[in-house]
């Protein structure tokens, strides 16, 4: 699903992401060189998860459909190629749409 196999993201913080063009398969190797764990997830269309937290760091990509995260201050769908993180213990719900969506997700435990 990936056009050229790139993806855009900077880093503002240790978990908050922006703009930065980068290979996937460096975006991944550099991630499970910071220690995070690398997961793929299929989400089933028009799904949702009400608000939750987990006690790892998640930065995610979205590489295939849509997908939104809601949190107390952003509320957002990211599409293909996208990145979004959430800190550890962050509240949120998040979904996907109506093709549901594929999801590159990195996990780390404090």
């Amino acid at each position: 699903m990936w056009r050229e196999n790139k993806v855009s993201y900077v880093l503002r913080s240790r978990h908050d992401l922006r703009c930065l063009s980068m290979d996937i398969n460096d975006f991944t190797n550099q991630l499970k060189l910071d220690g995070y764990a690398i997961v793929e997830r299929e989400v089933t269309p028009n799904s949702s998860l009400n608000e939750h937290d987990h006690d790892w760091a998640v930065i995610a990509m979205v590489t295939a459909g849509d997908f939104y995260v809601h949190t107390s201050n952003l509320e957002k769908t990211y599409s293909v190629g996208e990145v979004f993180s959430l800190q550890p213990n962050e509240v949120h719900s998040e979904g996907a749409g109506a093709l549901g969506a594929t999801l590159l997700i990195a996990r780390r435990w404090s």
